[in-house]
């Protein structure tokens, strides 16, 4: 029984994979880049493909997933509302990219405070998709006083060192 929900997981990240590296050329596509430039990039994201079924042919699974949060980067910090849509209509898989960032900001409200620039990009990523999706409006207003405070901190330690 593992071993065939392994192999289900290994399928799914294989077919999450190729959909979101077809997602990611499409986008580069339609920023009008010069020929090479595209092509180039293009390459780039073929011989990705090939390490993926490298991968699964290996039976890789951490390798797949170490690869799938890499590429997902792409769409995270474009705050991308699409890309969840186009993985399931392409491969039937549901995806949430932004759950690890989801539960990282959860941490930061429950802290009450913003430890460092990792998490401050974090914040800035889920106030923008928040405010895309118009929800969690007292999330939103609760980060933007974290933000505060955290650039507030910062204006005090450098005006301390001069």
């Amino acid at each position: 029984m593992k071993s065939e929900k392994r192999t289900f997981e290994l399928q799914r990240h294989r077919s999450i994979l190729f959909a979101t590296i077809d997602y990611i050329i499409e986008k580069v596509a339609s920023e009008n880049l010069p020929k090479v430039d595209f092509e180039n990039i293009a390459d780039y994201y073929r011989k990705q493909k090939q390490q993926i079924d490298n991968d699964f042919e290996i039976r890789g699974l951490y390798l797949l997933k170490k690869r799938l949060n890499k590429l997902t980067d792409f769409p995270i910090r474009r705050v991308d509302l699409t890309f969840s849509d186009y993985i399931e209509l392409k491969t039937g898989y549901q995806i949430d990219i932004f759950e690890s960032l989801k539960d990282c900001v959860e941490k930061i409200i429950h802290e009450n405070k913003i430890q460092d620039k990792k998490q401050l990009n974090d914040l800035m990523i889920i106030i923008n998709l928040y405010e895309q999706q118009s929800i969690h409006q007292n999330k939103v207003d609760i980060l933007k006083n974290l933000l505060i405070q955290y650039f507030d901190k910062i204006k005090t330690a450098n005006s301390i060192k001069i």
